[in-house]
């Protein structure tokens, strides 16, 4: 090992994170075959999940100099490689192996490796079995509420859906802690497990309540006539229920309650709204609170997950994030939670909005977000409540 590693260590290598959205991955792999066709040994491991996807890259500098044509190896490593994998941000550092690190020589010998064959990279090759298809990849934070959900659907696959009481299920948390996210969510690995259609119906009191007595029962049937082998998600639940004499309510809770219970195996209800107001709701109907299986609790996002879903917006939208900006975004999202309405995900997309105006203002020829843009958008970000209800509810 400490022979080979000598003759390593006269070498130059950049070590790496490809930081992208899944469906970039085949991007990604064109990209190192391109470089590989051009002489350049260039390794990718399998990728890593972290709200988005991360893939360890590692190139060796002096070959890559060598086959493109330029003694300046680094810099012009650097530059070709940020082309060449233009869909994704690649954060590198040089590293020359050493005898005293196990881990560098390792790294450097997979290139070596590499620069033997240069065959071509499949996307196979950097994809993890377990992560193909998975509804709930991506995801920041609520780890806790995905593994009951897991548990709750692998459950009724496994024995049947009328092993467990009931699949209907409330979901409680703040603004923009991710339930209307994370219901669909459950929507689709629930199809995936051959529980449903994949039908997702979204509602709310606007739906199923109707203004005259004696039609609000219909309208809720309709909704679950519309979601018939799916999920109907009805958001903000409580809703129906709000305000003294409300005898439309009353009929929408008392038609919810039958319907659950006569479609239970044909239609999985899930009630979402705020903490408070959702027992409120559960305790308007004598039999509305038996008729949901389970509460799923929705904690508020950390201020390291908010940088991690605005990561992963910029991530969706192509904007590669500047060092600097980096090293800044914790603090941004931190005063982002002081904003009088502040809504969790929600505040931190509008923060990415802005965030791209404000670069489009600042250089409208580099796509690129830096600590300036953030700061822009976080002084112009309107902390009263949006009309419009976009990205995580």
């Amino acid at each position: 090992m400490t022979e080979h590693s000598i003759s390593l260590s006269r070498c130059t290598y950049l070590v790496g994170r490809a930081t992208l959205p899944l469906e970039g991955l085949p991007g990604l792999v064109e990209g190192i075959n391109f470089l590989r066709d051009h002489g350049v040994a260039i390794w990718a491991g399998t990728y890593i999940k972290r709200g988005g996807v991360v893939v360890p890259l590692a190139l060796r500098c002096d070959s890559a100099a060598v086959s493109l044509g330029n003694d300046d190896a680094v810099e012009t490593t650097k530059e070709v490689v940020r082309k060449t994998l233009d869909g994704c941000w690649v954060a590198w550092k040089v590293v020359r192996p050493r005898a005293s690190s196990e881990k560098s020589i390792r790294i450097c010998r997979r290139v070596d490796a590499v620069a033997d064959d240069l065959a071509h990279l499949t996307l196979a090759d950097i994809t993890p079995a377990e992560a193909v298809d998975d509804p709930f990849r991506n995801l920041v934070g609520m780890k806790p509420q995905v593994e009951l959900l897991r548990t709750i659907s692998d459950a009724a696959a496994a024995y049947g859906r009328g092993s467990l009481e009931s699949l209907h299920m409330v979901f409680e948390g703040k603004p923009g802690t991710g339930k209307t996210e994370l219901a669909r969510r459950t929507s689709a690995y629930m199809h995936k497990c051959g529980l449903t259609s994949g039908k997702f119906v979204k509602a709310s009191a606007a739906d199923l309540i109707a203004k005259h007595v004696g039609q609000t029962p219909g309208l809720v049937r309709a909704a679950f006539d519309r979601a018939e082998g799916g999920v109907l998600f009805i958001d903000e639940a409580y809703s129906l229920t709000q305000g003294p004499g409300n005898e439309f309510g009353v009929e929408a809770a008392n038609t919810l309650v039958e319907c659950m219970d006569e479609r239970r195996d044909r239609v999985v209800v899930i009630a979402a709204g705020y903490p408070r107001e959702m027992e409120d709701f559960l305790s308007s109907n004598a039999g509305l609170r038996d008729r949901f299986g389970f509460v799923v609790d929705f904690d508020d996002y950390t201020v390291r997950e908010l940088a991690s879903i605005y990561r992963a917006f910029a991530r969706e939208k192509d904007f590669p994030i500047a060092d600097d900006a980096c090293q800044n975004l914790e603090s941004a999202c931190k005063d982002l939670m002081g904003l009088e309405h502040f809504s969790g995900a929600r505040s931190v997309r509008k923060l990415f909005v802005r965030s791209v105006m404000a670069a489009a203002q600042a250089h409208p020829g580099e796509r690129v977000l830096g600590s300036g843009d953030i700061a822009a958008a976080l002084a112009q970000v309107d902390d009263k409540p949006a009309h419009s209800r976009m990205g995580f509810a």
